[in-house]
This record gives C-alpha cells, sequence and structure tokens, in this order.
C-alpha cells in the first residue's frame, strides 16, 4: 500500500502532535507528583506520631491505669466484718 505524499505529511503531523501531547502529560504528571511530595510532608509533619514518641505514651497510659487500679477502694477484695450479735457491718 502506497500512500500519496499528502497521507504522508498528515501522518506525520499526527506524529508530532502524539509527542507534544505525550510532554504536555509528562509535565502534569510531573506536577502532580510534586504536589503529593508536598501534601505527604504536610501530613507527615502534622497528623502522624512519630515512633520515638509511642514508648513514652505507652509508658504514660500504663502509670495512668497503675494509679487508677491504686485509687480503687479495695471493697472487691474485702471481707465484710459483721458483728455476731446483730449482723452490723463494722468494717
Amino acid at each position: 500500500m502506497r500512500l500519496s505524499e499528502g497521507q504522508i505529511k498528515d501522518v506525520l503531523a499526527l506524529k508530532e502532535n502524539l509527542f507534544e501531547q505525550i510532554e504536555k502529560h509528562q509535565e502534569g504528571i510531573k506536577m502532580l507528583e510534586q504536589n503529593i511530595t508536598v501534601l505527604d510532608l504536610f501530613l507527615k509533619g502534622s497528623s502522624f506520631t512519630k515512633a520515638s514518641e509511642l514508648g513514652t505514651k505507652k509508658e504514660m497510659s500504663m502509670e495512668a491505669e497503675i494509679v487508677k487500679e491504686q485509687q480503687q477502694p479495695a471493697a472487691e477484695n474485702a471481707t465484710l466484718i459483721k458483728r455476731a450479735n446483730d449482723g452490723k457491718i463494722i468494717a
């Protein structure tokens, strides 16, 4: 199949147009990747807990639980002492 000179020019124009579109989209992709990098840095700095802080928070919560347990009354484990004659609780 032989192409005419006009058809060859059209094919070459189409090829150039495709290369221009590829270049345009590559620039757009590069810009989107830069935006994602900026957003990642923002999120990393503002909303995520650093690994170095995890140990201290865990230790603080464990200390709080220990204090809470110490402050609870010992009624759960206590034995009630009653008077023998009337059954009134004395301790």
